[in-house]
């Protein structure tokens, strides 16, 4: 084997190998020890998630101000959640340590479509206010869990952790072979409740119907259990996007004629 010229640079073999470029760890882990620990649930009904300090602190600023200040979370460190199931805060933890979250793809929120007769849509509403009691040992679909998980990141100012959210619930969708339009309508109440005007998770949920992705008697069959908002904000969407700027000078009006069947 020849030597390498002189002027030539010797070829590292790391360098000849593909690879991620390096990037340091999300968090120091100078102080290991140092320990917070959330609390999930009302009243006496509560769980305990334990995880590192500055892990917390790294992602979440509102975090980072309650342990450090002199109130009771930093007196404690102890942080209070009382509307969010352990499930979700469990997802949130996998994505503070590994930024990705372990997910099961085949998710009942997709199974089956059923009629939404009356007996159905009280079903729902039971199973919406399930949902939204913590830690009573009622496991909701993966979906649900991310949307909560949404609304959590949201409550403690992670867009970070939404954008994730979102990704997963849309990698949870395209593995089932069906739509974000097809989530039980309770996910859809959960959402309106919990989430503002104008947010980016109802624009997500909306997106399918506006696009005519949806079959429009999915809409009206399915009318009595979307929330009123949510088809409000639809019609909102659908006009937003489609609306001719000449307005009514572009229509015919014989379009609008009742047909005439001549004797």
């Amino acid at each position: 084997m020849s030597s390498p010229k002189a002027g030539e640079a010797k070829v590292s073999r790391h360098d000849e190998l593909p690879g991620k470029k390096f990037q340091p760890a999300s968090a120091s882990f100078s102080d290991p020890k140092s320990l917070v620990t959330f609390i999930f649930g009302p009243g006496d009904r509560t769980m305990e998630l334990i995880v590192h300090k500055e892990v917390a602190c790294h992602y979440f600023e509102v975090l980072n101000a309650a342990f450090n200040s002199s109130f009771i979370e930093g007196s404690t460190q102890t942080y209070r959640i009382k509307n969010f199931r352990e499930v979700t805060f469990t997802f949130m933890d996998q994505w503070l340590y590994s930024q990705r979250f372990n997910l099961l793809h085949h998710d009942p929120a997709f199974d089956c479509k059923i009629s939404m007769d009356k007996d159905f849509s009280q079903f729902q509403e039971l199973l919406s206010y399930l949902i939204s009691l913590p830690n009573l040992g009622f496991q909701p679909p993966v979906a649900t869990q991310l949307v909560q998980l949404w609304v959590l990141a949201d409550l403690l100012a992670i867009p970070k952790l939404q954008n994730a959210a979102i990704d997963a619930l849309q990698s949870v969708t395209e593995e089932s072979d069906l739509g974000i339009e097809d989530l039980r309508s309770c996910c859809f109440r959960y959402i309106y409740k919990n989430s503002m005007n104008e947010s980016q998770l109802r624009k997500y949920i909306l997106a399918p119907f506006v696009r005519r992705t949806v079959d429009p008697d999915t809409i009206k069959d399915d009318a009595k259990v979307y929330p009123h908002a949510m088809l409000v904000d639809v019609s909102e969407m659908y006009i937003s996007m489609n609306v001719n700027k000449d307005g009514l000078e572009d229509m015919n009006a014989t379009e609008f004629y009742v047909d005439v069947h001549d004797a």
